[in-house]
């Protein structure tokens, strides 16, 4: 401990008082030129004396010490060293510049690095407790259990250990990450996917270093069943300029973050409360197999309130079989609602003696078609040690998840079930969020198992052939022929189209297709058609096409015209593919034409993926209802729409360096098929 500090209340001083006090095994040397001994323990003036190399050393001097400490512990053969010390890149210029000088020192000598600016390290059943955190008290000993923290804000990091701690379940350790110089959040989380103690892998993320890395250990997380559960800051500009002050962090985009969390079965909460009762949850529970939930409560109102919130979030709340209904019989009086909602009235009150909980509770989880329980109590403190005996032999016995909430209960019989492994919900919102977790998770587990993994190699370098042989635009925009023939590489429907090069050859072309059309112009000056005036539809005379052929060629001096045949009726979509600078293509879809933008409002997926996610996503849109044929309006077959997402998928994986974005847009779709009238494709510099 280089820093150490004869005060053991003081930064330098904790982490030695608390290692030293839950009796880590092996030899423990501090590092203070002006002391002989520190707590008993000898000192040393410098690494460069100790008798042997350290595996692991933590760094509390201050700033212009640090990187000599550091230099000083490579030189000896230190493998791994956290600075806890800050001052660094979220400080300035003069800040980055050191803490560059840290990673250089990384490179050279192979040492790993954890922070600066960081909390430092805790790992529970090895005894190491390499922080300053408060939030390890003396009077209460850590649980040994399957929570891991990951976090790159300390504080943050202390209240979840506080949280998990009180919660009576635990964690397996605790890392500050600070301004992850080397080691970062991907690397924390592939480590503890392999770690057998860790159930849960949760933490605090501003940002993500390694788009890639991150999405490859999520998807390993899936196939582990190893939940991950966030709070995550920098959504907002001003929460982004908070989390650079912070650590220097530059912030993830919210919107394709966002995404791929969802896509992966990553949750994120929005309160402490809820993060810390759901990663409980999740550590303790069974797995879902689907989506249908018996709700029991001690009150008809609650048992309204939570049906509602159930429904919103995507549960099925099925009416319980007969045989089900004639179980409660036995328990509950005439008069109460055992469909589901179960409303248990006053039992505890009026037949405390007949175990009614636990009864009503096996009934239900007992049902064909209940997936799950949400059991919902209150108040009842004069039979809260009974409440507590029918909740944990209910929990240890069913065969479904058990989400069980009592609300102003007492607090005693409270913690003593979260102490014996019952999880327990201090509300009904965070309970339904907890069982639509386990549904996420389940959801993202088997799309990831049917996830497309091979790309079509011939394909790809036929597409990128074409790109290649062709000229872009000076901002990027591949010609219009070239888009034609990239999507006829993966099967994207187009309309029958001509480009031409005067109005007489288009007036030629419609007499040929016998059919209205569509006049387009084609220029590298004019990226956005519509805005500039050159797209007329319906067009179906020859006054009406040479009028608007003159018109458009007239709007650029390099104007070409496309020729489309109408597409008539249908819904304007978009599904496009841009690049984010993290996470890389990202494949978006929802309403088209000029309102993309204003009412955003889309689903967003990063390639590959599979029909059903497509359509999961598109289900999930606020203009969902506008795909039924709102109004009067065109009907949206969402296999369909979700077939081309797929394909673009495809494209954007098989072509990911290459292309930089892309529109279809509009994409017109009908009950019987999507046709992308439109195209635009950016190639990469």
């Amino acid at each position: 401990m280089v820093g150490a500090a004869s005060d053991l209340n003081r930064l330098g001083g904790i982490p030695l008082r608390l290692t030293m006090r839950y009796g880590f095994p092996g030899p423990i040397y501090p590092i203070n030129p002006r002391r002989e001994e520190i707590a008993g323990l000898k000192c040393y003036p410098d690494v460069t004396s100790l008798p042997e190399a350290p595996e692991f050393a933590l760094i509390c001097t201050p700033r212009e010490d640090v990187l000599p400490a550091l230099a000083q512990c490579a030189e000896r053969g230190v493998r791994a060293a956290a600075v806890i010390t800050s001052g660094f890149a979220e400080t300035g210029a003069e800040g980055v510049a050191l803490q560059k000088k840290i990673l250089e020192l990384r490179d050279t000598s192979g040492m790993r690095v954890l922070g600066p600016n960081c909390m430092g390290v805790v790992h529970v059943r090895s005894k190491l407790m390499a922080t300053f955190t408060i939030s390890i008290r003396d009077d209460d000993p850590l649980i040994p259990g399957a929570v891991a923290i990951v976090t790159q804000s300390g504080a943050m990091g202390a209240c979840m250990l506080t949280g998990f701690q009180e919660s009576g379940s635990g964690i397996s350790s605790l890392v500050s990450l600070g301004n992850e110089v080397d080691v970062d959040f991907a690397e924390c989380v592939e480590y503890f996917l392999d770690d057998p103690h860790t159930r849960v892998i949760c933490g605090y993320l501003e940002s993500v270093r390694d788009g890639e890395r991150l999405k490859q250990a999520a998807l390993r997380a899936l196939e582990r069943d190893k939940p991950i559960v966030l709070l995550k800051g920098g959504k907002t500009e001003e929460g982004a300029r908070a989390a650079r002050s912070h650590t220097a962090a530059i912030t993830t985009s919210s919107d394709v973050f966002d995404a791929f969390a969802a896509q992966y079965g990553i949750q994120v909460l929005e309160s402490m409360d809820a993060f810390i009762e759901i990663a409980d949850f999740l550590a303790r529970s069974r797995p879902i197999q689907g989506n249908g939930v018996g709700v029991l409560s001690f009150s008809g109102g609650l048992g309204s309130l939570a049906a509602d919130l159930s429904t919103e979030a995507g549960l099925a709340l099925p009416i319980l079989a007969e045989g089900t209904q004639e179980k409660l019989a036995g328990v509950l009086p005439d008069y109460a609602p055992k469909d589901n909602p179960v409303d248990l009235v006053s039992l505890m009150v009026s037949k405390p003696e007949s175990q009614p909980l636990k009864t009503a509770g096996e009934a239900v989880a007992g049902d064909e078609n209940v997936d799950a329980l949400l059991f919902m109590m209150g108040v009842y403190h004069h039979v809260g040690e009974q409440i507590a005996q029918e909740v944990k032999a209910l929990f240890e016995t069913s065969r479904v998840p058990v989400a069980f909430t009592w609300m102003t209960g007492p607090r005693e019989q409270i913690d003593a079930l979260r102490k014996a492994s019952v999880p327990v919900f201090g509300d009904y919102a965070r309970a339904i969020r907890g069982l639509e977790s386990l549904i996420s998770l389940k959801n993202a587990r088997e799309a990831a198992a049917s996830r497309p993994r091979l790309v079509d190699t011939a394909r790809a370098e036929q597409a990128k052939r074409l790109m290649r042989e062709s000229i872009p635009s000076p901002d990027g925009f591949l010609p219009a022929e070239t888009c034609a023939e990239i999507l006829d590489l993966y099967g994207v429907p187009r309309p029958k189209e001509t480009l031409v090069e005067t109005s007489e050859e288009a007036l030629k072309t419609w007499e040929n297709y016998k059919a209205p059309i569509a006049l387009k112009v084609v220029s590298d000056n004019l990226s956005h058609k519509t805005e500039a005036g050159g797209v007329i539809l319906g067009l179906n005379t020859p006054d009406e096409v040479l009028c608007a052929a003159q018109k458009l060629l007239a709007l650029s001096y390099d104007a070409r015209l496309l020729v489309q045949e109408m597409i008539e009726g249908g819904l304007e979509l978009l599904v496009g593919v841009s690049n984010d600078p993290t996470f890389g293509p990202c494949v978006t879809a929802g309403l088209g034409g000029v309102y993309v933008e204003a009412l955003d409002d889309v689903a967003r997926l990063l390639p590959p993926f599979e029909a059903t996610e497509a359509a999961r996503a598109l289900s999930g849109l606020r203009s969902r209802v506008i795909f039924d044929g709102f109004r009067g309006g065109p009907t949206v077959q969402i296999p369909l729409v979700s077939d081309i997402m797929v394909k673009i998928s495809e494209l954007a994986t098989e072509l990911e360096d290459t292309v930089a974005e892309m529109d279809l847009n509009p994409l017109i779709a009908t009950a019987e098929g999507c046709i992308a009238v439109d195209v635009r494709i950016k190639t990469n510099p």
